[in-house]
């Protein structure tokens, strides 16, 4: 079926937003719902690939992203907007090898992009310390993503303009460990450990990503990360689309953040101020 609604995407959601990153999903229908944005699920898609496929098979891999591009096109977009970060950087990286003239939009991409309509529609922003948290797939390799890798700005550049305050810190490109969560999870303890005690040692006072495996690492192994780390103390996690939903007036307990496993407090919705435009 062909679509021509200027503001449609072609929606990848790859495995995790169908199963163990619901919470993310939810909170990206309910953001674009109010930028009237539509997002066109991509008919009949399959896995990327990422991350095992083109480990083992390259040409599986560009095969599997391919076979998703192709729907994308035949449903009439020439746009795909993929959230989830593994699934983003497969895309781009098979885009950029085969010459194809199809692109790839991130979460912070698609938020910096409509950050006009978002400061419109904006009614409550966060006051507390952010620390934004890109994980190593959003921006490398830098010859396909053509952005500063070790320091990218997008979603500071973004909770700025929204009168919010991130910090300054030098992990926020450093690997969680990815899939070493089921295969070898201390070196998650360890990797992530190190993340969130630096992101403490500067001030944050509440993580914000856009990786549904960063935000495993860093949420579900932070209890047990704790434990071996006298230094480190609980710091909730949220996805950035949970965060600007709840800036445009989507009800907290609208969202699925009580799904997380470290919850914010009982006075986080005390920490967001109305803005007066």
């Amino acid at each position: 079926m062909v679509v021509k609604d200027k503001k449609a995407l072609a929606y990848f959601p790859g495995c995790s937003l169908h199963s163990t990153a619901n919470d993310f999903s939810k909170s990206i229908k309910l953001l674009m719902e109010i930028l009237e944005i539509e997002l066109k699920e991509i008919e009949d898609w399959c896995c990327c690939g990422a991350s095992s496929a083109h480990r083992i098979n390259q040409h599986l891999a560009n095969g599997l992203v391919k076979l998703n591009i192709d729907q994308c096109k035949k449903m009439g977009l020439d746009t795909i907007f993929a959230p989830c970060a593994a699934c983003f950087n497969r895309f781009k990286v098979v885009v950029s090898e085969l010459g194809d003239t199809t692109k790839i939009v991130s979460l912070p991409d698609l938020i910096s992009k409509h950050l006009e309509e978002i400061k419109i529609k904006q009614k409550l922003k966060l006051n507390m310390k952010i620390a934004c948290y890109y994980g190593c797939l959003l921006n490398k390799p830098h010859s396909i993503f053509k952005q500063d890798c070790e320091n990218p700005m997008t979603m500071e550049q973004s909770l700025t303009e929204l009168g919010m305050e991130s910090i300054e810190w030098p992990f926020k490109t450093e690997c969680c460990g990815a899939s070493f969560s089921l295969s070898n999870p201390e070196v998650v303890y360890q990797l992530t450990g190190e993340i969130l005690r630096k992101a403490q040692q500067r001030g944050a006072e509440i993580i914000v990503t856009s990786c549904p495996l960063c935000h495993v690492n860093l949420d579900m192994r932070q209890k047990e990360i704790i434990k071996r780390n006298n230094d480190i103390t609980e710091i909730p996690v949220l996805y950035l689309s949970e965060l600007i939903a709840i800036c445009v007036g989507i009800p907290i307990d609208k969202l699925k953040i009580d799904a997380h496993f470290i919850q914010v407090s009982k006075t986080f919705e005390e920490k967001f101020t109305v803005c007066h435009g």
